[in-house]
């Protein structure tokens, strides 16, 4: 009995010796300043007339088959965008609207795959 009483009159101390040093403020630590700005609301925001605020961009893209297939557009990140059926020697027009943040997209037809750079538009293609 008295080896649990002098066990917990140790675990006590300990216990309250580490909460009352955990607690101590450090003088030596510096608080982050926010840097002031002179824009306080967004009515204060300048902004360029040519800054495009949309943030989808839409191609034309003209493709014609050798085939009668499906073709599907893929984005960088292997996400689907697209399906087209494409019939042997006939144009197809498609008009993709996709993440302005895409540069290329990939096309898959019969089994192969043909990388499109998207830097304008139209945009014309033989499969």
């Amino acid at each position: 009995m008295k080896t649990i009483s002098s066990n917990l009159y140790v675990a006590t101390i300990v216990l309250v010796t580490f909460l009352l040093a955990s607690c101590q403020k450090r003088d030596d630590l510096v608080e982050p300043t926010v840097p002031a700005t002179e824009n306080k609301k967004m009515d204060d925001l300048k902004v360029a007339d040519t800054f495009n605020w949309s943030t989808l961009s839409t191609y034309t893209i003209q493709v014609t088959g050798y085939a009668n297939a499906p073709m599907k557009v893929y984005g960088a990140d292997g996400k689907l965008l697209h399906t087209a059926m494409l019939k042997k020697d006939q144009p197809v027009t498609l008009l993709l609207s996709i993440p302005a943040t895409e540069v290329s997209v990939v096309l898959h037809f019969l089994g192969e795959q043909t990388e499109l750079e998207l830097v304008t538009s139209p945009i014309q293609l033989t499969l």
